[in-house]
């Protein structure tokens, strides 16, 4: 990975690393406030906010589901994943 594997360039390589990261989360952050800030102007977007706040805010999302999907030709439900993904 490093050219010269030294305790130096190491040292450095980490730092510039970390440098990088904080400078992402910082400018993400930022545009994450000036969103927020600019939806809460008008009063409809201050309610999407509320209710985005209310319900996900805080929360991981939840990870995707096949719904149950129907054989046409059989009308009959498959439960396996298998089955969901060759009949799509």
């Amino acid at each position: 990975m490093l050219r010269n594997n030294t305790p130096d360039s190491e040292f450095l390589y980490k730092e510039a690393r970390n440098r990088k990261i904080a400078t992402i989360r910082k400018a993400k952050r930022q545009e994450f406030r000036n969103y927020m800030a600019e939806i809460a102007r008008t009063p409809q977007g201050a309610y999407r906010m509320a209710k985005w706040a209310r319900k996900n805010a805080g929360r991981p999302r939840e990870p995707p589901q096949l719904p149950q999907l129907v054989v046409t030709r059989r009308n009959e439900r498959q439960e396996t994943e298998t089955v969901k993904l060759s009949n799509l």
